[in-house]
């Protein structure tokens, strides 16, 4: 979880609690340069603030299960889609704990998980490994790619990479709403 108050325990509170102080915080230090920084409009910073703080945070490893559980469910259509053969939730959580450590996994999280997003950072790069939501429309998974994006900003990362299957087109259209570009053809044989 993202502090911005790094003095202030967040996590001694239950979630309605953290929110409540998140905006008073937000609320009493923006308001001090809302003419300057803001023009008047800081309400829209407070819930963006508020938002990164309580609404996103890293995966625990005791939540695995469930993100390989809905992982199955909301991607096998588009599997099917596509023509490929799903991946299973055991096959998924294999893979999840696998690479727990080594990786950065976040959820986005409104009163339950609504989204997962896994990558890694390499150097000065970072690599997309898997972004899904639980139910699709909501705007969750642009809330985690910007969260992504901005951890990229934060962190210096020069470039962020992601694969799409090609006959994927909601998803191409998706990441290329937030910018991204194509840049490489992978190409694979089946054998």
């Amino acid at each position: 979880m993202l502090n911005p108050f790094p003095c202030f325990n967040f996590k001694s509170f239950d979630r309605l609690l953290r929110r409540e102080v998140c905006v008073f915080f937000a609320s009493f230090f923006l308001r001090k340069k809302d003419e300057i920084i803001l023009g008047g409009n800081s309400d829209k910073l407070i819930n963006l603030v508020i938002l990164t703080i309580l609404m996103i945070r890293k995966l625990k490893q005791k939540e695995i299960s469930f993100i390989a559980k809905n992982y199955e469910i909301a991607m096998k259509k588009q599997f099917e889609k596509i023509g490929e053969s799903p991946i299973t939730k055991e096959c998924y959580e294999k893979i999840l704990e696998k690479n727990f450590e080594d990786s950065l996994m976040f959820v986005f999280e409104e009163e339950s998980i609504k989204a997962f997003i896994w990558f890694v950072k390499e150097e000065d790069e970072i690599n997309l490994e898997e972004v899904f939501v639980i139910k699709k429309g909501k705007g969750y998974g642009k809330k985690l790619m910007n969260f992504l994006i901005d951890y990229a900003k934060k962190e210096k990362i020069k470039r962020i990479n992601g694969d799409v299957h090609f006959k994927n087109r909601e998803a191409l259209g998706f990441f290329k709403s937030l910018g991204f570009t194509e840049r490489t053809i992978e190409l694979s044989l089946d054998v």
